[in-house]
């Protein structure tokens, strides 16, 4: 039986398109954070059907976002921080079949996202790996490979490519680019939480 790996952000969940609903106790951020465990559900779910089980990370900002009880049964969530260098990816390794991304955005210094940034808002105005400028997919992704996790499933947006290209480069739920926002398609009824 595998098990996979699934780093969830919140920047990148569908309808999230300010600020504020990142933050706990911003306006929108309930509804955000109970949106952000819908996307992971359903992947957990087709995980689950498929007959592997699933560790999730909670990587965004305080790590305590996603509501545990509304995951499928079986999976397992970490939260919070513990000062590990994988951050996002902590707990990683090469003992997983694969790792998905969900939420994940544009990177700082694009207008892929109204949201666009990289690890820190304040503090990195632009990433470069190579030349290129790097998301956090970019890092995340980098960073799991070098720990030996397979890499299957990335979210593929052109924004999210590794330095040096390669991959599909269609984008995933959002259409439209650019600030001051994009537009959302509604996910189709999966599951009522």
């Amino acid at each position: 039986m595998a098990v996979y790996f699934i780093s969830a952000d919140l920047e990148g969940i569908t309808d999230v398109t300010a600020w504020c609903e990142t933050e706990p106790g911003g306006q929108g951020y309930e509804e955000a954070r109970l949106q952000m465990t819908r996307e992971v559900a359903a992947a957990c779910e087709a995980i689950l059907a498929a007959g592997h089980q699933v560790v999730v990370r909670d990587g965004h900002d305080c790590a305590r976002n996603l509501l545990h009880d509304k995951l499928p049964r079986g999976v397992r969530l970490m939260r919070g921080w513990a000062c590990h260098p994988g951050s996002m990816m902590a707990g990683v390794d090469g003992s997983y079949a694969g790792t998905l991304y969900i939420g994940y955005h544009a990177p700082a210094g694009t207008d892929g996202s109204p949201l666009a940034h990289t690890i820190n808002k304040n503090v990195i105005r632009c990433l470069k790996i190579n030349g290129r400028v790097a998301s956090e997919f970019t890092l995340n992704s980098l960073y799991a490979a070098q720990m030996g996790g397979a890499l299957p499933f990335p979210q593929r947006r052109r924004d999210h490519l590794p330095p040096g290209g390669g991959g599909d480069p269609r984008p995933h739920h959002r259409g439209g680019e650019g600030v001051p926002g994009q537009l959302h398609l509604q996910p189709p009824p999966r599951r009522r939480l």
